[in-house]
């Protein structure tokens, strides 16, 4: 992600070239907005974004967990609890508010800065402290029908993890956290029930990976 606009005097645009493009072409057209998208849209900066990975915000991580997990189905009392903060008469801070998002409340008018600005080491912390603990009861109605589909131990490990990835919202994951889910996988062969899957289920929700969309 690029920067907030307060930044822009002091730090240089990542693709500078198509940054002046979007200029010229906004000049040119007088600026008509449906002539810089149209530049932006076929510009190789915004197809090859599609691969480059993107950190969840706040919100995004919290609610794309509680949905794989299938605790909330309905308006229930107690979801409220995720989203409270201080600032609205609560005696503590949510999850959200903990990992740098109070919901109705940006830092500015822009809105919260994105990226990978959303992480340092006390949020980082505290967003996989809260998927492991989502994560924990294998008996939530998402985790239980994850644990299902993967099938089992005596799967061929690397079948394993890609079920697990594929299951858990089609992650893709570097090279060596791959490696280290495979590795897990087979040591966890040994254990004859549901637990060994959970257990892998758990380490992949654990990795920094999960935490980027």
């Amino acid at each position: 992600d690029e920067v907030q606009v307060p930044s822009w005097e002091t730090v240089d645009p990542k693709d500078p070239q198509l940054i002046e493009l979007l200029s010229d072409t906004f000049l040119q057209y007088e600026g008509d907005m449906r002539e810089v998208l149209k530049v932006l849209f076929n510009s190789e900066s915004f197809k090859n974004a599609f691969d480059k990975p993107k950190v969840k915000s706040p919100t995004e991580l919290v609610v794309g967990v509680i949905k794989q997990t299938g605790e909330f189905d309905n308006p229930t009392p107690g979801i409220h609890e995720f989203a409270v903060t201080s600032l609205n008469g609560s005696p503590f801070e949510g999850p959200l508010a903990i990992m740098g998002q109070r919901l109705m409340n940006p830092p500015t008018v822009e809105g919260w800065h994105t990226g990978f600005e959303w992480i340092n080491s006390g949020t980082l912390s505290e967003r996989i402290g809260f998927v492991e603990k989502q994560f924990s009861d294998p008996n939530k109605p998402g985790v239980k029908e994850i644990i299902d589909r993967v099938g089992s131990l005596d799967t061929d490990p690397d079948t394993l993890v890609d079920r697990c990835l594929d299951l858990l919202g089609g992650l893709n994951v570097k090279d060596e956290t791959r490696a280290s889910l495979v590795k897990y996988a087979k040591e966890l062969q040994n254990m004859k029930d549901t637990s060994g899957i959970h257990h892998l289920i758990q380490m992949v929700t654990s990795t920094v990976d999960y935490q980027f969309a």
